[in-house]
């Protein structure tokens, strides 16, 4: 960190963690962000193939007052925009839950920007934090 990203979806190094076959594990990050337009950032999950994702991105909009809850359930499928006020850093939370099939594999948290050719960033700070329920 920090880590800035441009228009296509991307992995963001160190926010990630390996699950077996079968297990269930909840997670959560919690970290800053910024941009440097207003056309803000979208958040998602990759999970391994027959995995399933239920999971919430609770973000500022575009204020620091504002807040937009995003429900993901699906690998590689982001988030409403979130933080669409430029050069100002909002706080956000991804959390959910992962249930494992019977492929193992990283559990990955991806970032893109609202606009292809704006940056965003994510600062340091940013922490994923991970339990194994079963």
């Amino acid at each position: 960190f920090p880590v800035t990203i441009g228009g296509s979806l991307t992995d963001v190094t160190g926010l990630s963690f390996e699950i077996q076959p079968f297990e269930v594990w909840k997670f959560e990050i919690r970290g800053q962000m910024s941009g440097n337009t207003a056309n803000g950032q979208v958040h998602s999950m990759s999970v391994p193939t027959g995995a399933v994702l239920r999971s919430e991105d609770d973000s500022n909009t575009n204020t620091v007052t504002a807040r937009r809850i995003s429900i993901v359930n699906n690998s590689n499928v982001s988030s409403s925009t979130i933080a669409s006020l430029g050069n100002t850093m909002f706080g956000f939370r991804y959390a959910g839950f992962v249930s494992g099939s019977s492929t193992s594999g990283s559990v990955q948290f991806r970032m893109r920007c609202g606009t292809a050719g704006d940056n965003e960033t994510i600062f340091d700070g940013t922490t994923l934090v991970a339990h194994r329920l079963k």
